[in-house]
């Protein structure tokens, strides 16, 4: 009768633990679960915020494509007028470091004025007379890397310059610290180029 007992108490203990393994298993899924959630909804806030503020910044330079005054100074080939026009939209828009309006028979680096006009950015402008691109980090490290948005300036469906504007890209890091994501790691990459993490 003993040896019943012994038995039937062994096989109660192992269910229980069974049973325990099972249940730790099931929350330690769930849990793993549900961090995984976090950090997707993170990523999605932080990608979410960043790109809000490059589409709008791309909606201002659309906007400035489009001034009568812009295209009139281009037209007249009136370089004084048209260092003003583009001196005053830096001034509208804050993060702008650059702002360059180029025309199709000026195109060339220009390694005057920081950040730079780097062949990257030639590429940009260049392709921008096709189509507009969406906006890219261009430069290498330090001063002349910037946020590089380029637009066409159009007059009856016709690209007649392109508006490049270099801007800071701070905002990107900033809009990481911003998460309070201390789960893991966060990077942000061009490519193979890691922008902020």
């Amino acid at each position: 009768m003993g040896r019943i007992f012994s038995m039937v108490g062994t096989v109660s203990v192992l269910m229980v633990l069974i049973a325990g393994w099972g249940v730790y298993w099931l929350a330690a899924t769930e849990l793993e679960t549900a961090k995984q959630s976090s950090i997707n909804a993170v990523s999605r806030g932080v990608s979410l915020g960043i790109s809000t503020q490059i589409r709008q910044l791309s909606l201002f330079l659309d906007n400035m494509a489009q001034s009568d005054e812009l295209i009139n100074a281009i037209e007249q080939g009136d370089s004084i007028r048209l260092e003003q026009v583009t001196d005053r939209f830096e001034k509208f828009l804050p993060k702008a470091r650059k702002i360059r309006v180029l025309l199709p028979n000026t195109i060339a680096l220009d390694q005057t004025e920081e950040p730079y006009l780097g062949y990257a950015d030639l590429d940009m402008v260049k392709e921008t007379f096709k189509k507009n691109q969406i906006p890219m980090i261009q430069g290498n490290k330090g001063p002349n890397r910037h946020l590089a948005i380029a637009r066409g300036v159009k007059k009856e469906d016709r690209v007649i310059a392109v508006i490049l504007a270099s801007l800071k890209y701070d905002f990107l890091r900033q809009s990481l610290r911003s998460s309070n994501f201390d789960s893991g790691l966060i990077e942000l990459k061009q490519n193979k180029l890691v922008l902020a993490s």
